[in-house]
């Protein structure tokens, strides 16, 4: 993705703007679209892959499965880093990247970035639910449900 290449860019030494003066902007959106990503296959797929900017290029080549699970935790840690960011620095969200009015102050953005993560949270807790009410009801062990 995009936000990967980015992040490994600038942790080989690329700086964006003047002297770097927005390498936290770039680095928490990045970090933001990468939770989002992970985020979106966990709640969509049984199975994905997990690439960051710190995936091996050996890895990218033949990636291993992993279980929905296991990338909504990687999502997770993306969207803390994204929060943890946002908030220890000072910064705009450009309106435009974000189809606002206005430009974003980061502390709001942190807002924003928690409010997306609470939603992937949210949706996957229903997975959760689906599989759970899915096993019980195939489960051998299961003879009868009763009728209310």
């Amino acid at each position: 993705s995009t936000a990967n290449t980015v992040l490994k860019t600038m942790d080989d030494g690329l700086d964006i703007g003047p002297g770097g003066a927005d390498n936290a902007l770039v680095r928490t959106f990045s970090k933001f679209h990468q939770a989002l990503g992970l985020g979106t296959i966990a709640i969509m797929f049984d199975k994905g892959y997990i690439v960051d900017e710190n995936t091996p290029s050996a890895e990218i080549a033949d990636p291993e499965f992993k279980p929905w699970d296991e990338i909504l935790t990687a999502s997770l840690t993306k969207f803390d880093e994204a929060i943890a960011l946002a908030n220890g620095n000072s910064f705009a969200v450009p309106a435009a990247w974000m189809q606002q009015e206005a430009d974003i102050p980061s502390a709001d953005f942190a807002k924003i970035i928690s409010s997306y993560a609470a939603k992937v949270l949210a949706n996957s807790l229903w997975e959760i639910f689906f599989f759970f009410l899915r096993s019980m009801i195939l489960s051998p062990k299961v003879k009868s449900i009763k009728k209310i």
